[in-house]
């Protein structure tokens, strides 16, 4: 078999709570302030202390109200919206200068939050890009 599923590797990968186990063991490893606006938070704090630009996934953290332009304190969420933007700063240089913009708002990777992904047409290579 040229690609084996969880239960092939071993039979108690099968039973969903026993993986869970795994998974969430692994999640709070590497995720200590958890995976919501605080853990994002965290994070987009220690990749700014220490890693290269060049190496930034997290570009912006900011919440706006939904009622004006102006932006709001980082930890304020009601009636706010919390916008995320995520792409490495290549990217950013390939969308700046693509030419064919397509967004895909029913991109959907994580429960519970409005997510929208920006893809284009490379001509030099003449393929889909996912931008951010």
């Amino acid at each position: 078999m040229d690609t084996p599923t969880l239960i092939d590797l071993h039979a108690s990968l099968a039973n969903k709570d026993h993986l869970h186990v795994y998974i969430n063991t692994v999640k709070f490893e590497m995720f200590l302030f958890g995976i919501d606006w605080a853990g994002i938070q965290h994070y987009k704090k220690i990749q700014d202390a220490t890693k290269p630009t060049e190496d930034h996934y997290l570009r912006f953290i900011g919440t706006f109200s939904k009622t004006d332009d102006s932006p709001m304190p980082l930890d304020t969420k009601d009636e706010c919206i919390c916008l995320i933007v995520s792409m490495f700063p290549g990217s950013s240089f390939r969308l700046v200068h693509n030419h064919y913009l397509q967004s895909d708002i029913a991109f959907q990777s994580i429960t519970g939050y409005e997510e929208f992904e920006l893809e284009g047409w490379d001509e030099e290579t003449s393929i889909s890009v996912c931008y951010s």
